[in-house]
């Protein structure tokens, strides 16, 4: 059955026999079993990215390679007073894989990390940095003062995204109308 199918049943209350329908928090509950029901401890290798340190002592990061991306947290508990965490560092980790439902997604629950120095996004970052420094892009002299009223502005988007209907309809605020960018250009880029 397809979904169209069974929206069509739901909204006419004929869902006497056929898909089960499900909250959100009850799908989310069942990936949490799904998820949880997997051999634990996970070892898993890569780089540390936004990491957050929380006022309770909980570390919050996402560790990612080149094709994806896994939310973390390191509980103050597991943290080891030692540790040299941060942005950019190649890591292994021991962790329990979870899912956490208040995002709907999964997350590791670290247990230990075991640092293996600066990782190759970040390295490849930091040389794309100092090329642009050594080219004067990033001299503070080249920086310009934003200006008070914008005479253009500019969004980048999907076509077929909200965000073009949502800029071409927000208002400005009465005092500042006069002087708000009026015109709206289209152009395809091939990004």
């Amino acid at each position: 059955m397809s979904f169209k199918s069974a929206a069509t049943l739901a909204s006419r209350s004929e869902v006497a026999e056929g898909p089960e329908v499900l909250t959100v928090t009850e799908l989310c509950d069942r990936l949490r079993d799904l998820i949880r029901a997997q051999p634990q401890p996970v070892f898993v290798r890569g780089e540390v990215r936004d990491l957050t340190r929380a006022a309770s002592g909980h570390a919050y990061f996402t560790l990612r390679d080149e094709g994806a991306q896994l939310a973390c947290v390191l509980f103050r508990s597991e943290v080891d007073p030692r540790s040299s965490l941060r942005d950019g560092l190649a890591v292994l980790v021991r962790a329990d894989l979870d899912f956490y439902p208040g995002r709907g997604q999964p997350q590791l629950i670290v247990r230990a990390v075991r640092p293996h120095g600066p990782g190759g996004l970040w390295l490849a970052f930091e040389q794309t940095r100092e090329a642009l420094a050594r080219d004067g892009v990033l001299d503070a002299s080249r920086k310009r003062p934003l200006p008070k009223f914008p005479r253009r502005s500019t969004t980048s988007s999907a076509s077929s995204a909200a965000a073009i209907p949502s800029r071409t309809s927000s208002c400005p605020p009465p005092s500042c109308r006069e002087r708000a960018p009026r015109r709206v250009s289209r152009r395809r880029s091939n990004v």
